[in-house]
């Protein structure tokens, strides 16, 4: 199967123009569209361990969300995965904003549905998924089900009131009086929607990452924010979209990289 059937599948529902307006660098940044294909890789990002593991398994194609190339390159290092996949063959196809702006197998949407939310809509235009709850939670059984359900070894969460100061009567009062049913997510670097999320009426917000600064607006507008990781909210998407690239090219093979982790290690 030729690369460029895939791409213009991908158009469908992530098409690159998403991306390259906003200056991203997302598409086909290694190989040939008229490349042949039987097998391909799905990761987070491509890294050294991404391209070994291709490699290995006969993957002539990775798919990443990430895009490989951020920046123009003055040169190839041995080292770099941009310099291995031109060594190896290996073509990489990157589908970063228009993945995550994507109301069909997007970022945002695929974060929403781990987390169990209904009635799940993708705000036009920007990095923000909303959805409700069926069933109002608590902040700490809010922040709790997003570790559990991200499979985090912590959360880190401001719990919608200012609790600096509060007795551990106030605290404990607060703590079972605030629910939380509207909920808005953004994967990745999205501290920067906690006003977005406010201003939708969301009653909680969840992303990878969340600036000091954030989390001081977060306790003046009462919000609920609980912080994933980058990597967490984002990888989300990989099995979903695995799954939508296979039902439509049922005679190629598509795998979610066995190899790829966290960047960082928690002790």
């Amino acid at each position: 199967m030729k690369i460029k059937e895939l791409i213009e599948f991908t158009e469908t529902f992530a098409p690159l123009e998403l991306s390259k307006v906003r200056g991203d660098n997302s598409g086909l940044l290694a190989g040939s569209e008229d490349g042949e294909f039987s097998k391909a890789i799905l990761a987070l990002d491509i890294t050294r361990n991404v391209v070994h593991e291709a490699r290995e398994k006969g993957a002539e194609l990775i798919i990443s969300h990430h895009p490989v190339i951020f920046k123009p390159l003055t040169h190839l290092e041995p080292a770099t995965p941009p310099y291995m996949l031109a060594r190896h063959g290996i073509a990489a196809l990157c589908l970063h904003l228009c993945l995550d702006l994507a109301s069909d197998c997007g970022v945002n949407i695929c974060l929403a549905q781990r987390l169990g939310l209904q009635n799940i809509k993708m705000q036009q235009d920007e990095y923000l998924a909303i959805g409700e709850f069926k069933t109002p939670l608590l902040p700490a059984q809010f922040a709790a089900l997003v570790k559990e359900k991200l499979g985090l070894p912590f959360a880190k969460y401001s719990p919608g009131w200012q609790y600096y100061g509060a007795s551990l009567q106030e605290q404990v009062s607060m703590d079972n009086t605030k629910t939380i049913k509207r909920v808005a997510v953004t994967g990745g670097s999205g501290g920067e929607n906690i006003a977005l999320a406010v201003a939708l009426g969301a009653d909680a917000f969840v992303t990878g990452e969340v600036k000091h600064h954030e989390w001081l607006f977060a306790q003046t507008t009462d919000m609920v924010v609980v912080e994933g990781g980058h990597y967490a909210t984002e990888s989300v998407v990989l099995e979903p979209l695995a799954k939508k690239l296979q039902a439509r090219f049922p005679n190629v093979q598509f795998e979610v990289s066995g190899t790829e982790k966290e960047a960082h290690l928690v002790i």
